[in-house]
């Protein structure tokens, strides 16, 4: 009787189980249909950018919060009787989140008695922070002197000689840091940049080939790399170099324009031209990629075409004294002898001899019998030179500009 019971209600529960998954199976199945309307109006909704939404992060400042808390802890720190260094680099850690670099430098100089490695590092922070290079360098040296000195430190050492215009002091420390790290790229690149501001681009080069040799291809050495071949000449190594930097680089003006530089000096202008011409609508906002551009245009006499780039070069940087001779060049010969004047004008800040150019375009205004405009020109001249001598005593030097290069003018 027992066994039948069972039974009977083994049935029930698979019955009632059956009947269930019925109704949720019917319930799944009804599926809402969407119209066409509907469907590309969810598409179009879809495609419209959605607003960022950007939270304000909460800053606490010293000045509210930290500053009690920290004063607080120096307070302890302060009390105790019998302070140890670690105590003292504490403080002075706390001094420094509070910017108060003499105190931290005083008490770091409490911890430093006897002389501490750890102490002489932070106080070489600290006066590289509020830039006392003088300090920084004493730390630094006395580091050297105890013999403990890291690649690190090393190379801090020769940014610091560097900072004050003590190269010869600056290289035999990066030396002695990639000595201690091969690998330890800061070092190189501190060594690079001094042989780049002595203008011993044959040792700088040579530091680029060591690092690449340790380092592989990267995006800044391939970027100086090329640069360095264009101007030292090495064009047929060049062309290799800055076809991998733009690899590495594509958004790199700078490659594009001494790659087609490189052409154009290995007797492959047309190749040269496709480059920059790319280049000029790739790179709009390029000061160096429009001057070339204008150049290239002007070797061909597309004076129209010449304008345009000057122009967008004059839109990337308005101080461009050379863009502006450009423009009143390619002005002048579409006649346009007004508006050459002006663009001549305002390059005569910038570039030493733009004077010059314009008194010789004044004597082509003669042979055309235009005295009107040839007067007009003349007159400038003066003023010319009188405005670059004034912006070369105010700035010191004029922008590095060779007029018998520049193939808007060479005759």
């Amino acid at each position: 009787m027992k066994k039948f019971l069972i039974y009977i209600l083994l049935i029930a529960i698979a019955s009632s189980a059956q009947a269930e998954f019925k109704v949720a199976t019917k319930k799944k199945s009804k599926i809402k249909s969407f119209t066409q309307n509907e469907i590309d109006k969810a598409i179009a909704q879809s495609k419209k950018p959605k607003k960022k939404i950007t939270k304000k992060k909460k800053t606490r400042g010293i000045a509210s919060v930290d500053k009690v808390g920290v004063n607080e802890q120096i307070a302890a720190l302060e009390a105790r009787p019998e302070k140890t260094k670690k105590d003292y680099i504490a403080i002075a850690e706390l001094y420094v989140k509070l910017k108060n670099y003499n105190k931290a430098i005083a008490t770091l100089k409490l911890a430093n008695k006897p002389q501490a490695i750890e102490v002489l590092d932070f106080l070489s922070r600290i006066y590289n922070t509020i830039g006392d290079t003088q300090e920084e360098i004493r730390a630094l040296e006395l580091i050297k002197i105890d013999g403990k000195a890291t690649p690190g430190q090393y190379t801090r050492l020769g940014d610091a000689y560097r900072k004050i215009g003590k190269v010869v002091e600056a290289i035999p420390v990066y030396r002695e840091s990639i000595f201690k790290a091969p690998k330890y790229e800061k070092a190189y690149q501190g060594l690079f940049e001094v042989y780049l501001g002595q203008k011993n681009f044959y040792d700088a080069r040579l530091v680029i080939i060591e690092v690449m040799e340790k380092f592989g291809d990267k995006k800044y050495w391939l970027n100086e790399f090329c640069k360095i071949e264009v101007d030292q000449n090495y064009h047929d190594n060049a062309k290799q170099v800055c076809q991998k930097a733009i690899m590495k680089d594509p958004k790199n003006a700078d490659n594009h324009v001494n790659l087609a530089v490189a052409f154009k000096n290995t007797e492959n202008e047309d190749q040269a031209r496709k480059i920059l011409f790319k280049a000029a609508k790739q790179f709009k906002k390029s000061e160096i990629t429009q001057w070339n551009a204008g150049q290239m245009s002007c070797a061909i006499k597309n004076w129209e075409q010449a304008s345009e780039q000057f122009k967008a070069c004059i839109k990337s940087d308005a101080n461009s004294g050379r863009c502006y001779l450009g423009w009143g060049k390619a002005q002048f010969e579409l006649k346009k002898y007004d508006k050459a004047l002006e663009y001549l004008n305002k390059s005569c800040p910038y570039i030493k001899g733009a004077d010059v150019e314009i008194r010789r375009l004044s004597y082509e205004l003669d042979k055309i019998k235009d005295t009107k405009n040839s007067k007009k020109y003349i007159s400038a001249t003066d003023n010319c030179s009188t405005d670059w001598f004034n912006y070369a005593k105010k700035n010191k030097e004029a922008q590095v500009y060779k007029i018998n290069m520049d193939r808007c003018f060479f005759p």
